[in-house]
């Protein structure tokens, strides 16, 4: 082996042996009892197994049970068996990944999207004249859910083929294309209904069950309250914790109204279903669908805002990653959901920041927490401003929110990454239980001695 190659392999043994160093750990000694006893008290320490997984499952929590997607493409008819079942799960499955992955990337962004949900629901009660008050069995009535339903994809209904014997086409219907089609006079049997009783027996969250999810988010939170009116070091995963229940919070008051894992549709007759040709039925789809990260991460300026706005092809189910934008709403209404998104980006961003004298690795890595905590809870300020003052120069607006975007990027992996990091250089405070009475983890015994 020459020269070169000799150092580089000293090199990268050396490297190893300074990684199998730094990694320690440490068995902590507790016994079980010697005879039978009626109740054992909890250890006076916590393993890092124990962090990493009661935080994950929190998160987990914040992340994947807080959503409430969209109906998805309804089976073909005659298609059945074990293969059609997986590869419907298997669609499903991926659907939760990517909205779970959505919100731990972004969480203010699913929190836009819920607000702007709930404000054109909102919007079309008061629109039409449909009050929630008014009697079940009134046809022309409507509630909140039934809105949210529909706009869902809940209500499809079916277009006859244009030659005899040629399968018909099935559209996934929103609440405005509905009503449109209602006052027009096109639908057969009215404004289509749906019990609440029903609507809750389709939905598989009931009232009971977005409580406990909500109680176990809020108990993960009280661990960490807990911990800080002691006094005991919280790691910034635990801080983490914080930060996503306080958006997965959020996120669950705008959704509590809408159902959630409906996966039947309900079907509206048409008047003339063969006199409705696809092109006469997409002129009543609403035009106004935003996709939710490009409405949280791209301006609302020229080229790029025509990028935002997603036309749906006719018939097709709505992406549980769009949001419906208020269809001929006033600029101010349509920008709520956004400001909405910049405070859960500022809360986020402020709980972690709330770990400002928190031991890390190194200098370096504080100095990157502080400044990537700081700068994601002012992100929705400074690009909200930047808006305003940048309006009649599109190029450099556009060029000065794209820097904006990708520093909130970085700045969001590196709270990320410190994240995971940090759990390996904790102190030793932070192996301290949460429920263990003070005088049994005092601190000298932590240190190696016995108290007197």
């Amino acid at each position: 082996m020459s020269s070169p190659g000799r150092i580089r392999a000293v090199l990268i043994v050396l490297s190893l042996a300074t990684v199998t160093t730094a990694f320690t750990s440490f068995q902590p000694l507790c016994t079980a009892p010697t005879s039978a006893v009626s109740y054992v008290a909890i250890p006076n320490s916590r393993g890092t197994i124990e962090i990493v997984w009661a935080c994950v499952f929190a998160i987990f929590a914040c992340t994947w049970t807080v959503h409430h997607p969209n109906l998805p493409r309804q089976r073909r008819k005659g298609r059945r068996g074990w293969g059609e079942n997986m590869k419907c799960d298997l669609r499903d499955f991926w659907e939760s990944t990517k909205l779970a992955f959505y919100t731990i990337i972004a969480p203010e962004a699913i929190v836009s999207v819920a607000c702007s949900e709930l404000l054109s629901a909102y919007w079309i009660l008061g629109e039409h004249g449909i009050h929630c008050d008014e009697p079940l069995n009134d046809s022309d009535s409507w509630t909140i859910s039934e809105i949210q339903f529909a706009n869902m994809g809940g209500f499809t209904t079916l277009v006859e083929g244009e030659t005899p014997g040629k399968a018909g086409t099935l559209y996934h219907l929103t609440a405005f294309e509905i009503l449109n089609m209602w006052e027009e006079g096109r639908l057969l049997k009215g404004l289509p209904r749906i019990d609440l009783d029903e609507l809750y027996d389709r939905s598989k969250c009931d009232f009971f069950v977005k409580t406990l999810s909500v109680a176990e988010i809020l108990w993960s939170v009280l661990q960490v309250l807990i911990r800080v009116a002691r006094n005991l070091v919280v790691s910034p995963l635990e801080l983490a914790v914080l930060a996503f229940s306080a958006c997965a919070c959020i996120t669950y008051a705008l959704y509590w109204m809408k159902p959630k894992n409906v996966y039947t549709t309900i079907h509206v007759p048409l008047a003339s279903p063969q006199l409705v040709p696809a092109a006469d039925l997409a002129r009543y789809r609403q035009h106004n669908e935003v996709h939710i990260v490009r409405e949280f991460l791209l301006p609302p300026i020229g080229c790029m805002k025509a990028q935002m706005h997603h036309v749906r092809p006719a018939g097709d189910p709505l992406c549980s990653v769009t949001s419906l934008r208020i269809p001929r709403g006033s600029h101010y209404a349509n920008v709520v959901p956004r400001i909405a998104g910049y405070f859960a980006a500022a809360l986020f961003g402020g709980i972690h920041a709330a770990a400002w004298q928190f031991p890390f690795p190194s200098a370096t890595e504080l100095c990157a927490w502080r400044c990537a905590t700081i700068y994601t809870a002012i992100y929705g300020p400074i690009t909200f401003s930047q808006d305003l003052l940048l309006r009649r120069h599109r190029t450099v607006q556009k060029s000065v929110f794209c820097v904006l975007t990708w520093l909130y990027v970085i700045a969001r992996l590196v709270i990320i990454s410190e994240m995971v990091r940090t759990m390996f250089y904790l102190p030793t405070e932070s192996f301290m239980p949460t429920w263990v009475p003070e005088w049994t983890t005092h601190r000298h015994v932590w240190a190696g001695t016995r108290p007197s």
